[in-house]
């Protein structure tokens, strides 16, 4: 399965339409204004219906973590521990047995299972627009909300460390 993230224009928040290979609009991302931390609601774009939250868990000097909730039940979560502020350690998944693999090859990320199989690849799309993001998701039982909910705690903690 194919999914392109278009950052919403003139945005400085993480809201995005989510199209898939035949170019459909299929998800829509927005981000919530709240006091404290991120709060991204994911949107069926037809119905309007919401399907998942991801939103900060901890979000300190030393550690971060965002969870996807669906149906208000957490299915996973992204976790990064830091040495200091400035110095990041792998971003880490809890709730399942996959990683972010670090490993280039053209991509940002590599989302692989216990067996070191691609469940999920990213790649920064330049030429369709300055913000985003391309998802690979190699397998296709994987729900795309997981997919997409990784994806975008993996670039929301990114942006974090870089602020």
């Amino acid at each position: 399965m194919y999914l392109l993230l278009k950052q919403k224009r003139l945005s400085d928040k993480q809201d995005y339409d989510v199209f898939d290979e035949g170019g459909r609009m299929v998800f829509r991302v927005e981000e919530q204004p709240m006091r404290y931390g991120r709060y991204l609601t994911i949107y069926d774009s037809v119905s309007g219906q919401e399907l998942a939250v991801l939103k900060d868990i901890e979000a300190g000097i030393y550690e971060v973590e965002m969870g996807l909730f669906v149906e208000g039940e957490r299915v996973l979560s992204v976790k990064q521990a830091r040495l200091g502020y400035h110095v990041p350690v792998p971003l880490a998944i809890i709730g399942k047995d996959w990683r972010f693999d670090n490993r280039d090859g053209g991509y940002r990320y590599h989302i692989v299972n216990g067996n070191d199989e691609d469940l999920i690849l990213v790649r920064r799309d330049y030429q369709v627009t300055h913000s985003g993001y391309e998802l690979f998701i190699a397998d296709e039982t994987l729900n795309p909300i997981l997919g997409l909910g990784l994806v975008l705690a993996g670039i929301g903690i990114d942006e974090q460390t870089k602020e």
